[in-house]
């Protein structure tokens, strides 16, 4: 569990000096790597506002979570996060073992 509460840090850290360094607040693609895992992300609207992380299942990419969904969250002024879970393209697959 302490993996994922870093990687959670660590997104929310990269949205927000993505979206500071643009100026643009919807949909900001980006990667974040940690511990030999790279996870592809999105996100959407003010990181000053409040967040709401979208966690898919197991298997599911980031994209069942549709676009317009997060669109309205962002206009309602949350900061909205998606991202893929570990081995699910586009991110890297982990190595067998």
């Amino acid at each position: 569990m302490r993996t994922s509460g870093f990687f959670v840090i660590r997104l929310f850290a990269i949205c927000l000096a993505s979206i500071l360094a643009t100026g643009n607040v919807m949909a900001q693609p980006g990667e974040v790597s940690a511990n030999g895992i790279t996870i592809a992300y999105e996100s959407f609207g003010d990181p000053f506002d409040e967040t709401i992380i979208m966690i898919q299942g197991t298997g599911a990419t980031m994209l069942h979570y549709p676009v317009e969904l997060c669109e309205k969250l962002a206009a309602d002024r949350f900061h909205v996060i998606r991202f893929d879970n570990r081995d699910i393209d586009p991110i890297v697959p982990l190595a067998a073992g």
